[in-house]
């Protein structure tokens, strides 16, 4: 008999014999097998609401963070900024993706960019933003960028990486003590 694909409800398929009291105890028992249950049917307490055995675990808070003490020069060619640890979401998270970085250096010269992606699994996610120059003087700004992502199973490995248009850029990082630039960071969460 089949089943529906997301509490495995079952009906009778097209080419099966009609016999409605079977079919109609197959599936009372299996709403009765996951009444109750989490990631089935819930029930509603005394107070009219969920009770918190019921509610499925979502992981919240910190999943993974990375930072880098030392600055990076960023070149005409896709240069790997910081790499975070791998994560594995549960089921259904919202995560969102941070990178931060206290000082961006940008040469002089009209239409000077530093672009920076952040990469998924080996592979480009988006262009996670773009730093222009347009100024006759280099330029140095901070960065802060965030990207909220759903839908995502298995491992997942991030990594910002920058390229430059013209010139050469400079990532700064530091240790953060002093008078030294703050470490640029990657920090995965959950929504």
């Amino acid at each position: 008999m089949p089943e529906t694909p997301k509490i495995q409800l079952p009906y009778p398929a097209a080419t099966d014999p009609a016999d409605v009291p079977t079919d109609m105890r197959e599936l009372a028992n299996r709403i009765d097998a996951i009444y109750g249950e989490a990631g089935g049917i819930a029930s509603l307490g005394p107070d009219g609401k969920v009770p918190a055995a019921q509610i499925p675990t979502i992981v919240s808070g910190e999943l993974a963070y990375a930072q880098i003490t030392s600055p990076v020069s960023i070149l005409g060619s896709t240069t790997q900024i910081v790499a975070a640890p791998p994560v594995t979401p549960a089921a259904g998270q919202v995560i969102v993706v941070e990178f931060g970085c206290g000082d961006v250096t940008i040469p002089a010269g009209a239409g000077s960019a530093i672009v920076i992606s952040l990469w998924r699994n080996s592979a480009p996610q988006s262009q996670f933003g773009v730093v222009m120059n347009n100024t006759a003087q280099a330029i140095r700004v901070p960065v802060y960028l965030s990207q909220r992502l759903t839908g995502l199973t298995g491992p997942q490995t991030f990594v910002v990486q920058a390229q430059m248009t013209a010139g050469t850029g400079t990532i700064a990082a530091g240790s953060g003590a002093g008078s030294t630039a703050a470490p640029t960071w990657l920090r995965i969460g959950a929504a």
